[in-house]
């Protein structure tokens, strides 16, 4: 295994793991590096994603890996089908809600510099925030804080405000309850969270990131997007409707901030699930611990004795899903450019087949998966 040292300008971070270089043959042709029972599952995931793809319900990009070993990293479908762009490992891909663990991850590792605390009050860094007076900063982030979860301004408005604006407008919203008294998912919580970052660390929320977390991990296709930039390996997003795939409207998702501005890759965010379930790398195994047990930016459950964490994204035309089983050392990154992917039962499948469980290969795209109705994150 493989150990890099890296510095960030924020602080050290532990040294990270690198990924093997294993070439894979179900992505190649050339011969592999894996272990049999590895190239076994890699040539299984590939044929499940290519009949997936094939059935028209699949476009997009895979990553799954054991431990520092990359066991399959491959494109289906086009990043852009007008032109004919295939989709690679390499392309980028807006991943929504998937920005919350890192945003969640951020305000742990400013508790740990000690700029703030998880039970701080929210007027502690936004002072005119009277009405959320009783909303501390642990309310935002396992979504019991009362904030609607959106409103105060529209995801599809071309303009890009800034934090300060947007604080502004969810801040004249009434509180859907008293904070810590139930729970509702909320985007604007999150909002409010890359405010307090950008409060506490005396940086933007996106510079934050990448000198925290992002530069010293390598991951450098990842950034807070904007509809209206181009840049090298961007996808384009579709959905299906009447039984044709149409291109949908951009959404500028930069003013979701750290609910859901990010963009990435299968390989970027490999890199940050490796990292961040080997604590002591991204995380005190404190801070770790204490984002598992209560859920911060992720979801965790306990199956046949294996924790489970995972997240999901959603936007006009991308899904994102990142899941990983520390105990295993196992992890699973895919993003698509097609916004009907049968993500419930993709990933159960990926899964069975890492696994070596019983699973069924996909068949054609269903009406009702036309039909659906989705959330922007």
């Amino acid at each position: 295994m493989i150990l890099v040292m890296v510095m960030s300008t924020v602080g050290l971070i532990n040294p990270v793991l690198a990924l093997k270089n294993s070439s894979i043959d179900a992505a190649t042709g050339e011969k592999s590096s894996l272990s049999d029972s590895d190239a076994i599952i890699s040539r299984n995931l590939d044929r499940y994603l290519t009949v997936l793809t094939d059935a028209g319900r699949f476009s997009g990009a895979v990553q799954v890996m054991r431990g520092d070993t990359v066991i399959l990293s491959k494109g289906y479908g086009m990043g852009n089908y007008e032109f004919s762009v295939p989709n690679t490992p390499q392309t980028v891909f807006p991943i929504a809600s998937n920005t919350k663990q890192l945003t969640a991850a951020a305000i742990l590792k400013l508790q740990e510099q000690g700029r703030l605390n998880l039970t701080d009050p929210v007027t502690k860094f936004i002072p005119n925030a009277t009405n959320w007076k009783d909303i501390r900063i642990s309310h935002l982030l396992n979504h019991t804080s009362g904030i609607h979860t959106d409103g105060g301004f529209l995801p599809t408005d071309p303009e890009s405000f800034t934090l300060p604006e947007i604080i502004g407008m969810i801040n004249t919203l009434p509180l859907d309850f008293e904070p810590g008294t139930n729970h509702t998912y909320s985007n604007n919580g999150y909002i409010t969270l890359s405010y307090i970052i950008e409060q506490a660390s005396g940086m933007p929320y996106e510079e934050y990131m990448k000198k925290t977390f992002f530069q010293p991990l390598g991951m450098n296709s990842t950034g807070q997007d904007n509809a209206r930039n181009v840049f090298i390996n961007r996808s384009s997003g579709y959905t299906t409707l009447g039984g044709e795939q149409i291109h949908y409207d951009l959404m500028n998702i930069h003013n979701t901030y750290g609910a859901g501005c990010m963009h990435s890759t299968v390989e970027d965010l490999s890199r940050w699930l490796q990292a961040f379930n080997t604590p002591g790398v991204i995380l005190s195994p404190e801070s770790y611990k204490t984002m598992i047990d209560n859920q911060y930016g992720i979801n965790a459950h306990v199956v046949q004795n294996l924790t489970m964490i995972w997240h999901s994204g959603r936007q006009f035309g991308f899904v994102s899903q990142t899941y990983s089983i520390p105990d295993d050392k196992i992890s699973l990154v895919y993003l698509t450019n097609h916004d009907r992917t049968p993500t419930g039962t993709l990933t159960k499948d990926l899964v069975s087949i890492v696994y070596n469980k019983p699973y069924t290969l996909p068949g054609r795209q269903s009406n009702y998966l036309m039909r659906g109705m989705i959330r922007f994150l």
